[in-house]
Parts: C-alpha cells; sequence; structure tokens
C-alpha cells in the first residue's frame, strides 16, 4: 500500500529511481523503489557507480534522495531487513525522520551511447559517449575525414607532444590534445542538448585510430545538470529493464 504524505513530496513515487546515501562511507548508491508499505519502503539493493552491489548490515542508517517536481528531497531512514537473495535482494528501509529538501551528493554515473561533437583549436571531432554524468563523461570519437588527430598523453623530452601509439612528434599542422585541453562540445541527449566547455582529465590508450578521452564538465549551468542527470536516470532506467542494471 502507498505510504502516507504526498508522493515525490514527502517520499519517492514507487518504481522510481533514488539515491541512497550511507553516511558513515562516503558512498552514494542507485537503487528502485519497489513499493511502499506505511513508513517502510521496499527497494532494490542498491548499487555503486561501477554498478556493483554494496552489503549493509541491518541497522545501518540510509540516506535517500530522489528528485521532486521542483527539488531534491530527501529523507532519513534506517536498514530494517534484506530480502531476497542474489540479483534479486531488496531493502527494507523504514523512515525515522522528516522528508526536508535535499543536497546533490554525487553525479549518477550510466553507461549510455549519446552523439557528441567536441571542437578545439579550429579541429571538430564526432564520436559517442561511453558513459556520462553531470559531472563529466568519457567518450570515442572518430578521426576527421581530412588528416588524423594524435592526443597528447605523454611530453618527450624536446618539448614536443608524443604520439600515445609511439614516440613520435606529431606531423605538421597536425592537432594535438591533451590532459589540461579546453574541448568545446556539444550532446545529445535525445530530447534536446547540452553545449559546454570541457577539461581533458585523461587520454585512454587504444589501438585503433579513434580517441578516447574523459572529460570533466566546466560551469555547467543547473538547468543543464538537470538535463543531463535525467537523462542519465532514463538510461539507467532502461539497463534495468534489459536487465543490465
Amino acid at each position: 500500500m502507498a505510504a502516507g504524505g504526498v508522493p515525490g513530496e514527502d517520499h519517492p513515487e514507487e518504481r522510481g529511481l533514488v539515491e541512497l546515501l550511507l553516511s558513515d562511507r562516503g558512498v552514494v548508491l542507485v537503487s528502485w523503489v519497489e513499493r511502499l508499505e506505511g513508513k517502510e519502503m521496499v527497494v532494490t539493493a542498491g548499487r555503486d557507480r561501477s554498478q556493483r552491489s554494496v552489503r549493509l548490515d541491518v541497522g545501518d542508517r540510509v540516506e535517500m534522495i530522489w528528485k521532486g517536481a521542483g527539488e531534491l528531497r530527501a529523507v532519513p531512514t534506517r536498514l530494517v531487513a534484506v530480502e531476497g537473495a542474489g540479483s534479486d535482494t531488496s531493502w527494507r528501509l523504514a523512515t525515522t525522520g522528516p522528508a526536508g529538501r535535499g543536497q546533490r551528493r554525487a553525479a549518477v554515473r550510466a553507461a549510455i551511447a549519446l552523439p557528441v561533437t567536441a571542437t578545439h583549436g579550429g579541429t571538430t571531432l564526432t564520436g559517442t559517449t561511453v558513459d556520462i554524468s553531470e559531472g563529466g563523461m568519457r567518450a570515442v570519437f572518430r578521426p576527421p575525414a581530412t588528416g588524423g588527430v594524435r592526443l597528447r598523453g605523454v611530453t618527450r623530452s624536446d618539448g614536443l607532444p608524443a604520439e600515445l601509439a609511439g614516440g613520435d612528434a606529431p606531423a605538421a599542422g597536425v592537432r594535438a590534445f591533451g590532459v589540461g585541453d579546453v574541448l568545446d562540445v556539444v550532446v545529445q541527449l535525445g530530447a534536446g542538448e547540452v553545449a559546454a566547455q570541457v577539461e581533458t582529465i585523461r587520454v585512454h590508450r587504444r589501438e585503433d585510430e579513434c580517441s578516447e578521452l574523459s572529460v570533466r564538465f566546466i560551469g555547467l549551468s543547473e538547468k543543464d545538470q538537470d538535463s543531463v542527470r535525467a537523462r542519465v536516470f532514463a538510461g539507467l532506467r532502461e539497463l534495468r529493464q534489459r536487465g543490465l542494471r
């Protein structure tokens, strides 16, 4: 049966996506509400950013956070029982206080493929995200049709950037991307897009001609953060429906 109060305001809605903050560990997990029973909520066993299951003990305190109509909401809970086993494990959480305004604790990440373009120094690359959160993303970019782009992963003793796949300096006119470079990106979310600046924080080695980067968003607006977050949550729901959660 449904819990008392206003759905979405005093408690999350059934089948809704929630974040579970383990205050004593500083860990945020992703979960779904299976059903509401009075002051207790049964949720799927939480998983971390890498989609790994996490163990809780009865009595552990958990702050539940969800997206309300106009803001994040949160309610303190305590684990009272663990039900099921394996991939069907559920946690029964009992509320221990009233709901209030929630704080964004961490950037939830989803492994979803979205079209993305990146521009730097007159060079534009097109590609696809490997995963994304409101904090940043990892993406693979195809080489441009007119000349290759070599990524600056290491620096030679003469100060010239070297290819990740070897030690040759870039040829004349070849643009080198590297850690610390700021790129202009546009990410297609499906229902709209986000245009922003990102900083390259890691260049990943690859055996092909593609470029794989990990980047962080710079100064992403609250509106754009919410747009990315909504797409991430939708992606996580899709993965769960496909049995990949």
